[in-house]
């Protein structure tokens, strides 16, 4: 599965997700970040929202940044498309894709954006309505060299979706490629062609 698919087929298990993980409502400081998650098979981490915790959601390799809170449960999840195709291609057949799937699709914002570490893009703020709930999305789509391309996804109601943006954006800011591990007696992997942080 791969392109806008396979966007589709995640965002659709986001918001199956965000309904069962539904709890008691609390509020956060959007912009500030909580300790940095690393996921190394997929080669990146980045920095959730401070209160944010990882989880485990079945059918998606990537682990996804979670908010518990009451009715729709704000996330935030990670695609890698490593298919070489360049990231206007990428972003072209991603929104594309939204287009067709949800009728009601809307963009508010279209804006680049730079990581921390270099990685440069584009950030899209959307609105959908997805399984009968009116979403607000932040997504982030990253080039992250030699054909592959990253999107980073933030998603909460549409009707406290702004006062997220701040905290998707900082999370999205803090993403980056983490150097190979070292296996056991060998020889450490070169470092990405971006900055790197701890």
């Amino acid at each position: 599965m791969s392109g806008a698919p396979r966007l589709l087929h995640v965002l659709c298990l986001a918001c199956v997700w965000s309904a069962v993980l539904g709890m008691s409502p609390a509020a956060e400081a959007q912009a500030a970040l909580g300790p940095r998650h690393h996921e190394p098979t997929g080669g990146f981490s980045f920095c959730p929202p401070k209160g944010w915790a990882m989880h485990t959601v079945p059918g998606t390799p990537y682990q996804y940044a979670i908010y518990l809170a009451e009715g729709f449960t704000p996330l935030m999840s990670v695609i890698d498309e490593k298919t070489g195709d360049s990231l206007p291609d990428y972003i072209q057949s991603s929104i594309e894709g939204l287009k067709r799937f949800f009728p009601d699709y809307a963009e508010v914002s279209q804006s680049p954006v730079t990581t921390s570490s270099g990685l440069s893009g584009t950030r899209f703020i959307v609105t959908l309505t997805q399984k009968g709930k009116p979403l607000r999305q932040s997504l982030f789509f990253l080039d992250g060299g030699n054909g592959a391309n990253y999107l980073i996804k933030g998603s909460a109601l549409a009707s406290d979706g702004a006062s997220r943006d701040a905290g998707f954006l900082a999370a999205a800011r803090s993403f980056q490629l983490d150097p190979p591990a070292t296996p056991p007696g060998g020889v450490p992997g070169n470092p990405p062609p971006h900055g790197t942080t701890p």
